[in-house]
């Protein structure tokens, strides 16, 4: 082989593997990230989905939409996922705005329901993405 021809195969591969060490955090290493997070804050999406999201304090409720807040700011280049933390951030934010009017307004118990379904649905898809990138919740 001509030096030029490896010279040129050894600048490809070394271009190749520092591309690769700066990606980030691969799909399923930013699943185990979002999962993590949910774990540490006692949040089961399947349990979530089922019982809607209902805080059992105002204190808990609060809690855990900082620890959804947490998950919908992970970054990755993975479109599938941008787009469930997308969806967990806006719908995160309409639980919090919904608790935060509960406090003065206990009627508004179906709305924070309401929205805590639609949370739970989103982390469900979250799960269902994650599965698909490799990592098993």
């Amino acid at each position: 082989m001509p030096t030029r021809l490896i010279a040129a195969l050894a600048s490809s591969a070394v271009l190749a593997a520092s591309l690769t060490a700066c990606g980030g955090p691969g799909p399923a290493d930013t699943c185990a990230e979002a999962f993590t997070i949910l774990k540490d804050a006692k949040i089961d999406p399947q349990q979530w989905a089922l019982n809607r999201g209902a805080p059992v304090s105002a204190a808990e409720g609060k809690q855990k939409a900082e620890a959804l807040a947490r998950v919908a700011a992970l970054e990755t280049d993975d479109k599938d996922l941008q787009t469930s933390f997308a969806h967990i951030k806006s719908g995160g934010q309409t639980y919090q705005d919904e608790l935060d009017k509960l406090a003065a307004d206990p009627s508004r118990e179906p709305n924070v329901q309401l929205a805590g379904a639609a949370v739970g649905f989103f982390m469900m898809s979250l799960s269902q993405r994650c599965d698909q990138k490799g990592f098993k919740p």
